[in-house]
């Protein structure tokens, strides 16, 4: 397995750390280790099965995304429906997956962020995304204090992105509405 994308322990951290409080069992704690290494490395599925096993590999393939589809919004709303479908231990990785996603993201308003006057920015989108994902969660995994987290997390991105948006220059007569 070599990696496209560097990822660093800390990135692992906060997910393994949410799966172990909501009370996921080993292997769900794998998965959500493993959760990116489809998507961000050269390893495909049987890799994952012949190291990590079975049930590792189907919940790290329940939320990865799938490559082929076209189109950010397109290829997010099929794994958000892909996700659903597998039931209640790929819907906590995922949902740990999200919490930590968008606590990158709050760190994100630290930094300068383009704004197109054609669309939406990264990070709108990504908004949008999590906003989606909530719902589900909120739906399927109502109970679960990884919910509460996403949720509490999401609550603090919208509010900084305001921030952000009411100290940033204004784009001028081909501003985007928000």
């Amino acid at each position: 397995m070599t990696s496209r994308t560097p990822i660093h322990a800390s990135l692992l951290r906060l997910p393994t750390s949410l799966l172990y409080g909501a009370g996921a069992r080993d292997h769900v704690i794998a998965a959500g280790v493993l959760h990116d290494v489809l998507e961000k490395t050269d390893a495909d599925a049987e890799d994952l099965r012949s190291r990590f096993g079975t049930r590792v590999a189907t919940l790290v393939l329940a939320v990865s995304e799938d490559q082929h589809i076209r189109g950010y919004a397109k290829r997010k709303a099929a794994l958000r429906k892909q996700v659903a479908a597998a039931g209640r231990e790929a819907l906590m990785v995922f949902a740990a997956d999200k919490v930590s996603k968008v606590h990158e993201l709050n760190l994100e308003y630290e930094r300068p962020c383009e704004q197109s006057a054609r669309g939406p920015s990264r990070r709108d989108r990504r908004i949008d995304h999590f906003r989606h994902c909530l719902d589900l969660l909120e739906e399927l995994l109502g109970d679960s204090p990884l919910v509460i987290d996403l949720r509490g997390e999401l609550e603090h991105a919208c509010r900084r992105r305001a921030a952000w948006r009411s100290h940033r220059p204004a784009l001028g007569p081909a501003r985007v509405a928000t």
